[in-house]
Parts: structure tokens; sequence; C-alpha cells
């Protein structure tokens, strides 16, 4: 994981509906991220070692479950506004 520590604000991307970020918001993010690339490459070795006898299906579930689980704890850390995920 690349993490480059300053202490600042990093301004708001030009997206509606997202803030700008801390420096331990970003430190944040960016583990989340490593643990998802981190996870693709264990589904990935899952596939080579199993040579065809692991379910497909199986892993195309995991696989799109595990990427839809790292995309909320992401929105959990920038807390966009403004969509479908907002509370009364």
């Amino acid at each position: 994981m690349i993490a480059i520590k300053t202490n600042h604000d990093y301004p708001a991307p030009p997206v509606t509906g997202y803030s700008s970020l801390n420096q331990a918001q970003v430190d944040l993010m960016n583990r989340i991220k490593a643990l998802e690339g981190e996870i693709a490459t264990v589904l990935s070795a899952m596939l080579v070692q199993a040579q065809g006898t692991a379910d497909a299906r199986w892993m195309d579930l995991a696989r799109d479950h595990l990427e839809t689980g790292f995309m909320y704890a992401c929105k959990a850390v920038a807390q966009p506004k403004g969509g479908l995920g907002d509370r009364p």
C-alpha cells in the first residue's frame, strides 16, 4: 500500500454529492482499495489453482459481492450526499 502523508484536506472531486476528504479519510480509502486488490489477486489464484474445478458461478458471485462490499466501504468513508443512499 502506498500512502502519502500530508496534513491537509483534499478538494472535493468534480462529482455531484462528494465533499472534500481529510488525510485520515484518504488513508482509509487507500487501505480499502489495497485490500480490494489483494482479494482480487486471491480470487484469480483460486481460479488458476482450481484449474476449472471451481464452480464459475460461485466465483462470479463472490467477485460481484466483494466488489459491491468494497464500493460500499468506500462510500461509508466518502459519505456522498444527494443519492438514493441518503437517509431521511
